[in-house]
């Protein structure tokens, strides 16, 4: 199995358990994510060989911020009410960044719901009012990973699949189209991410809260508040 086939998956993993539980004794105790974690070392190396767990989880979190800033600013396909973009969905998805007061609204409106994963899903398909249709969505998060994936295995060019440009054309192209038919000003391109042998860990470290468009629903930064406004309706 190909590395970007295991990543694609391993980052499924990820987004399941959570970043901040990665190495926690629950289910098959620590996650085993050998490709992530060689990817992370290699952009984040002070952080991560790091004694503290603390630190190699903020090496994770930025690692995955980094991805995270290679996914389109347009909206996700499908989006009916209350646009939100493929990166600002991830950050929910993978619990990067998080509005403060969405626990709260977890607890309240989806405690039936049943893993946290499952209640952050549902919550990004209520925001934007995106068909009921599990497999869709399903279909959506998938081509974020692989978009993600390839990011961050970009240079290993011969370990992408064969349709691996199309993977990421196919994102861009369909929100793209999403936003034409809503006759929405084109949003700036996400700033370009240099890959781990021409960037500092200082300069990953310090571009790393503006990877990722300025929007009404995030400031992107862990210590910064953040204010939910999908549900002021």
């Amino acid at each position: 199995m190909s590395r970007f086939v295991l990543l694609t998956d391993q980052l499924n993993d990820l987004r399941q358990r959570g970043v901040d539980h990665t190495f926690d004794q629950i289910g098959n105790g620590p996650l085993k994510l050998d490709v992530l974690f060689k990817v992370v070392e290699g952009c984040y190396s002070e952080l991560w060989r790091s004694e503290s767990q603390l630190q190699q989880v903020e090496a994770i979190r930025s690692t995955l911020r980094d991805a995270i800033g290679s996914l389109p600013t347009h909206n996700l396909p499908d989006t009916r009410r209350n646009t939100m973009s493929w990166q600002e969905a991830a950050l929910i998805l993978f619990k990067v960044d998080l509005p403060l007061d969405l626990p709260e609204i977890l607890q309240a409106d989806y405690k039936n719901i049943g893993q946290e994963h499952a209640k952050l899903a549902r919550y990004v398909r209520d925001v934007i009012d995106f068909p009921d249709d599990d497999k869709k969505f399903q279909r959506v998060v998938l081509k974020m990973r692989k978009t993600m994936a390839m990011h961050l295995l970009r240079d290993e060019p011969n370990d992408a699949p064969d349709d691996a440009e199309d993977v990421a054309d196919t994102v861009t192209g369909e929100a793209s189209a999403a936003d034409s038919g809503n006759n929405r000003p084109e949003s700036p391109p996400a700033t370009p991410v240099q890959s781990p042998n021409q960037q500092t860990e200082e300069d990953r470290s310090a571009s790393a809260d503006v990877k990722i468009r300025d929007s009404k629903y995030f400031v992107v930064n862990n210590n910064a508040p953040m204010t939910n406004h999908w549900h002021n309706d």
